[in-house]
């Protein structure tokens, strides 16, 4: 059944009879004995909208499983963000049945540990350790909600809002991807890692890759994963080509300077690579860090950049490499940049790239290794004349 559009951040666009009357089953009897049996001593009226809270951190548990608001949710990841800032709902519950300032630190302390363990949560989007590590987070916030001393009210309501928030909803619960129409679309948070497989097979001997995880498929991984999160957290597009229902190359381009977002996406991206210098290790993120800088030195404020494009080794040779150039020229266009650059460290690709209308601006060397840095131009389509 179709939802109303201002219930779809509860129940998505199309919750069925059965979904909605398990969420009402199980949310009215758990705010309503709840606090029966408490009888917290304050205003009617504080009781009334303790309830509506419990009520809503309860539905939430439940409606937060189904497939209509998971896959409502999977599709908008920034309705994702906005939802887990918005909840306060802890404290002002807490507030309403009259906890305490001496118990305030504690429900103060599962609010914080629920918002921080969401975030992280989400941020695993698309990845198969989401479940587990949303899963570890809910255990640890259990089991210390049970120790907090707070009345059982409030240990009630924590527990549930632990479960709604950062297990139940943010959780990408049926993470299976429909199979992909042929051509070139944006990649999916549920691709992710279909495309970090992609890239770290293509990239085996790439020198740069080779340079910064050797051998280690693990580590390449790791780079690859960042990479991609780099250019989603910095506003960036990530594109990828299907062929027979699934991805077969995949190409991430940077929105010129000039358009990115400021100081927090930077903080962001910086925050996001705490876990890939752990995993590459302090030598290689100096070199990735070298690497950037003076790749993208010259690059103009209004120039888009071609940060990545990797074609499963399978799948080569069939021209998929050559529609994402196309793709990356035509974003670049349409996103005002007067120019688009890339960077490659294999000189048998230069020629390919001279093909598409680049052309060599500087030979770099870091650490032995050949950089070549190209570029193209990208004139403003022609106005038509005026009749």
């Amino acid at each position: 059944m179709k939802a109303p559009s201002w219930l779809h951040d509860v129940l998505g666009e199309e919750p069925s009879a059965a979904e909605i009357a398990a969420i009402l089953a199980f949310a009215i009897p758990a705010a309503t004995v709840s606090l029966a049996l408490a009888r917290p001593q304050v205003a009617p009226w504080r009781v009334a909208l303790a309830w509506l809270l419990l009520a809503d951190i309860a539905a939430g548990c439940v409606a937060n499983f189904t497939r209509s608001t998971n896959d409502f949710y999977a599709a908008r990841p920034r309705n994702r963000w906005l939802f887990i800032a918005v909840h306060v709902h802890l404290p002002v519950f807490a507030w309403l049945v009259g906890t305490p300032a001496s118990s305030a630190w504690c429900v103060a302390a599962a609010w914080c540990f629920t918002i921080a363990a969401a975030s992280i949560v989400n941020a695993l989007a698309g990845r198969a350790t989401q479940v587990f590590v949303g899963g570890l987070l809910l255990s640890i916030g259990l089991a210390a909600i049970a120790a907090m001393p707070v009345t059982a009210l409030v240990r009630v309501a924590a527990a549930l809002f632990l479960t709604k928030v950062a297990y139940s909803f943010a959780v990408d619960h049926f993470r299976s991807v429909e199979p992909r129409s042929d051509g070139v679309a944006s990649l999916e948070l549920r691709e992710h890692d279909a495309a970090v497989s992609i890239i770290a097979r293509a990239f085996a001997t790439d020198p740069l890759f080779v340079a910064t995880c050797g051998a280690d498929h693990r580590r390449r991984v790791a780079l690859a994963s960042f990479l991609i999160d780099m250019t989603r957290l910095s506003g960036g597009a990530l594109r990828a080509r299907s062929s027979g229902g699934r991805l077969v190359a995949v190409s991430l381009v940077d929105r010129p300077a000039s358009a990115r977002a400021g100081f927090a996406s930077d903080a962001l991206v910086l925050a996001r690579f705490a876990p890939a210098l752990l995993a590459l290790g302090v030598p290689a993120a100096v070199l990735l860090n070298d690497y950037f800088v003076r790749t993208r030195r010259a690059l103009a404020a209004d120039s888009a950049y071609l940060a990545l494009l990797a074609v499963d080794p399978d799948a080569q040779g069939r021209g998929f490499g050559g529609e994402l150039i196309d793709d990356a020229i035509a974003l670049g266009r349409s996103s005002g940049a007067r120019a688009i650059g890339l960077d490659t460290e294999n000189r048998a690709n230069v020629t390919l790239y001279q093909r598409y209308g680049f052309s060599l601006d500087r030979e770099l060397s870091l650490e032995a290794m050949p950089v070549f840095v190209m570029s193209c131009p990208l004139p403003a389509s022609p106005t038509p004349a005026a009749r």
